[in-house]
């Protein structure tokens, strides 16, 4: 069966389809239904998701209305997928750069809670 039969239009329907057929996950999507983690980004990903320029993205970092990347070695920094999401439903919703920044912190912060922790402190499953 072609690309043509299956109703494919242009060449990234075509990518597309190649990688719903082997069930692959793009990095659009917020988590990664298949492993159950969140999803890491490179800058070229993040433009593309909030349809900006990579240097816009940087520029937005700065602001602080755009969470700092994670280096994962000396030439790779990712974001995850669900913070990316998170600030664009923030930005179609209509948030505002206090709004944003706001937003960038909390995501910050979960970053550096372990797993499983709670507000207040506590942490699930942990004895008492």
């Amino acid at each position: 069966m072609g690309l043509v039969n299956e109703g494919v239009t242009n060449m990234r329907q075509a990518a597309s389809c190649a990688h719903v057929r082997r069930g692959l996950k793009f990095p659009a999507m917020a988590e990664d239904q298949t492993f159950g983690v969140d999803a890491l980004l490179r800058i070229q990903d993040v433009a593309r998701l909030t349809g900006r320029s990579k240097w816009s993205v940087y520029a937005d970092v700065r602001a602080g209305v755009f969470p700092k990347s994670i280096t994962l070695s000396a030439h790779v920094r990712v974001w995850p997928a669900s913070e990316v999401a998170a600030i664009n439903r923030a930005v179609v919703a209509g948030a505002n750069v206090a709004a944003l920044q706001a937003l960038v912190r909390e995501l910050v912060a979960k970053r550096k809670a372990p797993p499983g922790a709670m507000p207040g402190g506590a942490v699930k499953g942990a004895a008492r």
